[in-house]
């Protein structure tokens, strides 16, 4: 009976921490020139937006055309 409480309080934070994700955020890529644009990750930001991305961004974007996913980031915009 002593785990019960336990998987309680374990299951409760995780709950927790999953109900203050974040909201999600759609990003439009519009590649508006005349040549290919090739997406390259760049600074820790861009490894997170990616990492929290859904689809996932395409690498290589033909010109005149447009990229659209949602980011939603596990953690909280208070904590962050």
């Amino acid at each position: 009976m002593k785990l019960l409480p336990k998987l309680l309080a374990a299951t409760s934070i995780f709950a927790a921490t999953a109900a203050i994700a974040g909201p999600p955020v759609t990003v439009t890529f519009k590649n508006q020139a005349t040549a290919e644009a090739t997406y390259t990750i760049v600074t820790s930001n861009e490894t997170s937006t990616y990492a929290n991305a859904s689809p996932k961004p395409t690498t290589k974007r033909p010109a005149g055309t447009n990229d659209v996913y949602t980011v939603t980031s596990l953690i909280s915009p208070d904590v962050n």
